[in-house]
């Protein structure tokens, strides 16, 4: 998942400090990002229109390259995955989740903002060939959901800043087809087509 954050020395103390100032200086906010149509980049897109705010995007080649130029006050936010400034020196100002992360449980999320709908945050998830035997399909969904919940994954998740559930092959499918169907209206909504 996905952040707006700042550097500690940021005038921005709150997401709500950040939205005064974008509807003062309409485009003028610079936030960089993994790159052009990226999920951090589509993310804050989304948030931007549903509040009918205006910023200047900035892509870098990744997530890390970001945070120095964050560092250095060149942008004014970036857009970066909670579990690259997990444990850092960044001041997280928004999280782009379905509910309050567990490390910045003080962060507000998007949708208690009014950005209804968010950005799905990714596909992660194991992937096996169509056609699979029942018995096989069957037994690869007990045992991720048996590792969901097993103690090892849990810590690995928590030091990392991160956040796990479970679905099924099928709410898989049906959240990846959903999240293609969300993401491909946006990229339309923003002219951001074949480049």
């Amino acid at each position: 998942m996905f952040t707006i954050a700042v550097a500690p020395q940021s005038k921005f103390k709150s997401v709500h400090d950040l939205i005064t100032a974008a509807r003062e200086n309409p485009g003028k906010l610079t936030y960089g990002h993994a790159g052009t149509g990226t999920i951090p980049h589509l993310a804050v897109e989304n948030f931007a229109e549903a509040l009918k705010l205006k910023f200047q995007a900035v892509p870098f080649r990744g997530d890390a390259p970001v945070l120095p130029t964050l560092l250095k006050g060149d942008i004014d936010f970036g857009a970066p995955a909670v579990s690259t400034i997990h444990g850092q020196n960044f001041r997280p100002l928004l999280v782009f989740w379905q509910a309050r992360h567990p490390a910045y449980p003080d962060v507000p999320i998007a949708r208690e903002l009014g950005a209804a709908s968010e950005v799905p945050p990714g596909h992660n998830g194991l992937y096996a060939p169509g056609g699979l035997p029942i018995a096989t399909k069957t037994a690869l969904e007990r045992h991720c959901a048996d590792a969901v919940k097993s103690e090892v994954v849990r810590q690995i998740i928590t030091n990392t800043g991160q956040s796990i559930r479970y679905l099924s092959g099928a709410e898989f499918q049906a959240q990846t087809i959903a999240d293609y169907r969300f993401k491909g209206e946006l990229i339309q909504r923003l002219g951001l087509g074949a480049q």
